[in-house]
């Protein structure tokens, strides 16, 4: 029998992302790390293509019946379009706190740090950088100098005593 920890994680075979609809999976063998559902404009052909189905986390909410405490996200430079796809379950707190992955491929698609503080205070979250302490987590406001693509791991969530 299943634990009920067990029966919370669904595996689900598609993207999500900004919007809902089908898409083109890209995946490089020599590179799996940045496999995504964009073409990565400085590699070389991708490995593979196929066709998937994309949902928006607002969708995947509305389709599992039930809050989620914890939501990762690893997409390759994809994070922001996934975090706006789920602006209306995120902001009535569906979904309490969701970690991502930021770095270098960010600029690759145009995309910075400082837009995910902006989604954070558009939708009443705080941001947390994950660090190597006690807690695990330091709660950040914007600053420029965060802007760095370098490779870290962020929290957004509706609590502000993380």
């Amino acid at each position: 029998p299943l634990s009920d920890n067990e029966r919370c994680v669904a595996w689900l075979t598609l993207a999500v992302g900004k919007t809902h609809g089908w898409t083109t999976l890209f995946h490089w063998n020599h590179c799996d790390g940045l496999s995504a559902i964009r073409s990565h404009p400085h590699l070389n052909r991708a490995s593979s293509q196929a066709h998937t189905l994309c949902v928006t986390l607002d969708w995947l909410s509305g389709a599992v019946q039930r809050n989620v405490a914890f939501c990762k996200i690893d997409v390759e430079g994809g994070e922001i379009d996934v975090l706006e796809g789920g602006t209306r379950a995120i902001g009535d707190g569906r979904i309490e706190a969701l970690q991502f992955e930021y770095g270098g491929t960010w600029p690759t698609f145009g995309r910075k740090l400082r837009e995910a503080f902006e989604f954070a205070r558009k939708v009443g979250m705080y941001t947390y950088k994950v660090v190597p302490t006690a807690s695990g987590l330091q709660k950040m406001e914007w600053d420029d100098s965060l802007e760095t693509f370098a490779y870290s791991n962020w929290v957004l969530a509706k609590n502000k005593g993380l």
